[in-house]
């Protein structure tokens, strides 16, 4: 009882006290004493996720300055919300695209912002601009280092600022055009990919991987690049596109009811607007033999794209992305040109360009690889390491390339001509790189036993542990010299090559230009890269002497894993897996699988049968097995990715 009391006084205290707060009286109406409202922080964050397209069904994660991570899946629109209540500031955002169209974006929160009387509502887009700024953040220039512990906690609200107004000196034009404030805010700005206002300026520019971090361009001039990472200081206005974002506002719907039964009929109005009569595009004077994927039947398109604008703005390269009828998502690159007298569409109003294709004469695809070669054997054990390459593809199987025996390409980057032909390899399809330098096209029945599709101009040790590679005399036809290693400072975005193509006499046949739509890259890349890693168990029981498939085996399994950073997959997405196999004595046979595995806990695994090539024919006559990884014999194994065109090859390599 002698405790009483005192609980007693402490009612009365507090009794008192709450009377005091809310102005209690002896009776009558009570009189507000005017008392400021509690200040409150924001429990929502919203954001959109944008590539001038919405990024429809993007996984979106956050992670708060604890390490916590939360992940959702945007909306169709590519609007997603987080609850953050009792997440402490800053945050890093990170989100994927589903359909690996857009590489990974990124974007931060320093600041968690608050009001009076009311929880306000916090926004943090997530869109190439937004990535850009977090670019500036970090000493790689890669956005998605931000992520690390170490970064995070040196975001403040006034370094993001600092971010954000360099951004806006390099966009000036570009917001002056769509009417924007000088001191446009990416991040925290709600808005709509509609390809007006914020949405416009995403659809001029682009954030394309480049030595340092990453490079910020505008399509009107890619060769103006500024490179973006934390010691950036100064930055120059980019140029401003010579037509609106949304000048093909109308081609999407037009090809979609050009292309709807899976066809591409000359008599159809819609067809007829859309696409050239003198198209021409790798050979291909019909657009649906162009682009395979129309008989698979287009359940939508999205927006196009502008890369760069060619011929004086008159001609522009752009990017078509569509949903196929069974879900798999793409995109189709192509060439539009500006007509001189606008056309009437079949649904009213008038189209000022058209598809006329890349005027190719032949099929030839050129695009930019980065590869991370894993020695296995004693032997090499130092010569792992990163390479950068031209990709070349001269498939032999189609009908404008059925002549071709060889071919020689030259352009920025190369050191005069270098040449590929056709291969003894099993297993593959196309030309390939001479293993020597040639001076003059080869004549049946000379082959080329490298089986290398790629010319590699760039290479650096992956570690410190590692030593410098020199090629042997036996692969100079598709390393450069050691001493002509590139600078991409000679390579611009865009190059075009000259390659020219011989029959199996060696007599020239025809020539043709060909535009490597996908940004160069040199070996420095690899160090940013995100990359696949082979299991301990592939590599032990199939790239061994002594592993279980050591021997001669008609199939193997693959399996692997891929980066992940905050729960997002930040992988480029996955375009196929080779097994090259090389005996002692020669004849090379290779293996492709171009479906994607399905992954079980996070690791997927793959089965190649040795000698199907990329269309899945099988090249053997009989059935055939990769060479026994004997002395004198190698076998590789290479998972190769592919964002926007570039190919990510992550090759592990035993040579006994």
């Amino acid at each position: 009882m002698k405790n009483q009391p005192t609980r007693l006084g402490m009612a009365a205290a507090c009794l008192a006290l709450i009377c005091q707060l809310s102005a209690c009286g002896n009776g009558g109406d009570s009189v507000s004493s005017g008392s400021t409202p509690a200040t409150l922080s924001a429990t929502q964050l919203n954001g959109t996720v944008a590539a001038g397209d919405p990024v429809a069904n993007a996984g979106v994660s956050l992670t708060d300055a604890t390490g916590k991570t939360t992940t959702t899946t945007a909306n169709p629109d590519g609007t997603f919300t987080f609850t953050i209540t009792g997440r402490a500031a800053p945050y890093v955002l990170i989100a994927t695209d589903p359909a690996g169209i857009n590489a990974p974006m990124v974007s931060t929160l320093a600041a968690v912002p608050t009001a009076a009387g009311t929880a306000p509502v916090a926004t943090a887009n997530v869109t190439t601009l937004t990535t850009a700024v977090a670019a500036l953040l970090v000493s790689t220039g890669n956005p998605t280092d931000l992520a690390a512990a170490s970064a995070l906690s040196g975001i403040t609200p006034a370094s993001v600022q600092g971010a954000v107004s360099k951004l806006d000196t390099a966009l000036a034009a570009l917001l002056t055009q769509n009417g924007l404030a000088a001191n446009f805010d990416p991040i925290g700005t709600p808005f709509t990919a509609n390809h007006t206002g914020a949405d416009a300026v995403i659809d001029s520019i682009s954030v394309q991987p480049s030595p340092g971090g990453l490079a910020l361009i505008s399509v009107a001039n890619p060769s103006a690049v500024i490179t973006l990472n934390s010691a950036t200081t100064s930055v120059a206005a980019l140029a401003v596109p010579p037509v609106a974002a949304d000048y093909l506002s109308f081609l999407p719907a037009l090809l979609q009811a050009c292309v709807a039964n899976g066809t591409v009929s000359t008599t159809n109005p819609s067809c007829a607007a859309a696409i050239d009569p003198s198209y021409l595009a790798n050979g291909h004077t019909g657009f649906a033999d162009y682009h395979s994927s129309v008989a698979q039947g287009i359940k939508s398109m999205g927006s196009a794209r502008t890369l760069t604008f060619l011929a004086n703005g008159t001609q522009a390269l752009i990017q078509l992305p569509y949903t196929l009828n069974s879900g798999a998502t793409g995109f189709m690159n192509e060439v539009v040109q500006k007509l001189a007298t606008p056309v009437t569409l079949p649904t009213g109003g008038q189209a000022s360009w058209d598809i006329i294709g890349n005027q190719q004469a032949y099929n030839v695809t050129i695009q930019s690889q980065l590869q991370r070669r894993i020695m296995l054997d004693p032997a090499d054990a130092t010569a792992n390491r990163y390479e950068a390459a031209l990709a070349i593809s001269i498939p032999t199987t189609n009908t404008a390339n059925a002549s071709i025996y060889s071919a020689s390409i030259s352009g920025p980057g190369l050191s005069g001509k270098i040449w590929m032909l056709r291969a003894d390899a099993l297993g593959t399809e196309g030309l390939q790189f001479s293993s020597t330098i040639l001076t003059a096209p080869p004549v049946s029945p000379t082959l080329t036993s490298s089986g290398a599709g790629t010319y590699r101009w760039s290479w650096q040790p992956l570690s410190s542990s590692d030593t410098q590679y020199v090629p042997g005399t036996n692969k100079t036809g598709y390393y450069a010299a050691q001493s002509a290693q590139i600078s991409l400072s000679s390579v611009p975005l865009y190059s075009t090559y000259t390659v020219t193509v011989y029959d199996s006499t060696g007599a020239e046949i025809g020539q043709t230009s060909v535009i490597n739509l996908t940004p160069p890259l040199d070996s420095s890349a690899g160090v940013t890269a995100s990359w696949r890693t082979l299991s301990t168990a592939t590599e032990s029981a199939f790239l061994s002497p002594t592993g279980s498939a050591a021997a001669a085996v008609a199939s193997q399994s693959v399996a692997w894993t891929d980066t992940v950073v905050d729960g997002q997959d930040v992988t480029p997405p996955f375009n196929q897996v080779l097994i090259q196999s090389f005996p002692a004595a020669g004849g090379e046979i290779d293996a492709y699988l171009e479906q994607a595995p399905t992954p079980a806990n996070g690791t997927f695994t793959g089965t190649l049968t040795a000698g199907i090539n990329q269309a899945g024919t099988h090249t053997c006559t009989s059935t055939c097995s990769f060479a026994a990884l004997t002395s004198g014999a190698s076998r590789l194994v290479e998972v190769q990715g592919k964002l926007n065109g570039v190919l990510y090859s992550d090759v592990t390599q035993y040579r006994d």
